[in-house]
């Protein structure tokens, strides 16, 4: 359940809950409240503040600080810097999935890892849920055509798990299974950057080390704002193409 604080100060509840501090710290960096220079209040405070874990705290700061708008310094705090451009789009999540699902077709998986094992920290941050937690681990190559297209790291969180196996998974991508069963979907948050493949990517999709890479991180929950899953793919550049045809809404 969405915190009575939190959800006063932010208009979208369907955001997960970091992304909701976030938008809040973010508009009162905005707007001057706190103005360049300004010492931000603890993670301790802001947590108390929305009535969020420390996790989702840390988070939103972590956001914060990668859109260069806060600085950490040890000994001293989180200190507020000079706005800076992020080219961010937000849309309709639906509009994700149904490009999620398209991408999907005509591929299918080998699977190359398939366990329950405890979430790194960096996993735990980014769905939001606490240190230590279990789940499930699935490494995976979608192949089309013969063609080795894209390495998947997906983590899986608990409750949703039970709903998979090996078997499904060679044909069908997790997500999109969980949609066909029931499981709604209420937020996502993905993040492209371009990259050279790690070794054990090089090597599961037998390709050089300056190959291209197109590295997709994408975070879904559902719509209660609990984590569904993460995926992190690596993408070979000459088979793969993002692109974004945006329209204007007139009214």
């Amino acid at each position: 359940m969405r915190n009575s604080k939190l959800a006063a100060s932010v208009a979208d509840e369907g955001m997960p809950l970091y992304r909701q501090v976030f938008a809040d710290l973010r508009q009162r960096i905005a707007v001057g409240e706190y103005e360049v220079g300004d010492t931000l209040p603890s993670e301790d405070s802001l947590s108390a503040h929305y009535g969020v874990s420390k996790i989702t705290t840390r988070r939103a700061l972590q956001e914060l600080s990668l859109e260069g708008l806060i600085e950490r310094r040890q000994g001293i705090g989180t200190i507020v810097r000079r706005l800076t451009t992020q080219f961010t789009f937000e849309g309709d999540v639906e509009s994700l999935l149904e490009n999620f699902a398209f991408q999907s077709l005509n591929h299918h998986y080998e699977i190359l890892e398939f366990r329950r094992n405890i979430f790194a920290e960096e996993i735990c941050d980014l769905m939001e849920l606490p240190p230590g937690t279990i789940g499930l681990t699935i490494a995976s190559i979608a192949i089309r055509d013969g063609q080795r297209v894209y390495y998947s790291s997906t983590s899986v969180a608990d409750t949703f798990s039970l709903e998979l196996n090996r078997v499904m998974l060679r044909n069908t991508a997790a997500i999109i299974i969980l949609m066909q069963k029931g499981v709604q979907i209420g937020s996502a948050d993905q993040r492209l950057s371009a990259t050279s493949p790690p070794s054990f990517v090089q090597t599961a999709l037998e390709v050089q080390k300056n190959h291209p890479m197109l590295r997709a991180r994408l975070t879904i929950f559902d719509h209660t704002g609990s984590a569904i899953e993460h995926v992190d793919s690596y993408i070979r550049g000459d088979v793969f193409e993002y692109r974004s045809i945006m329209t204007r809404t007139r009214k």
